[in-house]
């Protein structure tokens, strides 16, 4: 009766490493399969990024010819302007820019300062809202926040 029960149970383990073994190749024939799938798509991702930066780069170069020659031109634009237009250098000319670029310039005091200087001079209230055409009791306020 042992050996009966020890054939079926070396049988059942010759059996169990086999399927073992079975699924251990069909896993990796799947990750084989999938490593080349995974590889296909990245290649054709990839074919797909540099398609479209040659198509960026043609455009770029075209796009540069054209700013080339459009500066070339302005700047020939610019050098006919530059000799047609002469510069006056009249020191007289000149003079009369400086002249005309000088401002009159006037100080005026502001009426807290007004106010402040009437009142230490001695002035009433009244007489410094009379003297500066402004209320009596703005110059009052004035008078509170500075003193």
């Amino acid at each position: 009766m042992t050996f009966f029960l020890l054939t079926i149970s070396f049988l059942l383990h010759v059996i169990s490493f086999y399927l073992i073994y079975h699924l251990y190749v069909t896993n990796k024939q799947k990750e084989h399969k999938d490593y080349n799938k995974i590889t296909q798509v990245f290649d054709t991702y990839l074919q797909e990024i540099k398609d479209e930066n040659n198509r960026l780069l043609s455009y770029h170069k075209e796009r540069q010819g054209e700013t080339v020659e459009a500066n070339k031109e302005q700047e020939q634009l610019t050098y006919k302007s530059n000799h047609l237009l002469q510069p006056k250098t009249d020191s007289n000319h000149l003079t009369d820019l400086i002249n005309n670029n000088k401002t009159n310039d006037s100080v005026e005091t502001s009426i807290h300062a007004k106010v402040l200087a009437l009142y230490q001079s001695g002035m009433d209230v009244e007489e410094i809202a009379k003297k500066l055409n402004c209320g009596k009791t703005e110059a009052e306020l004035i008078i509170k926040f500075y003193s």
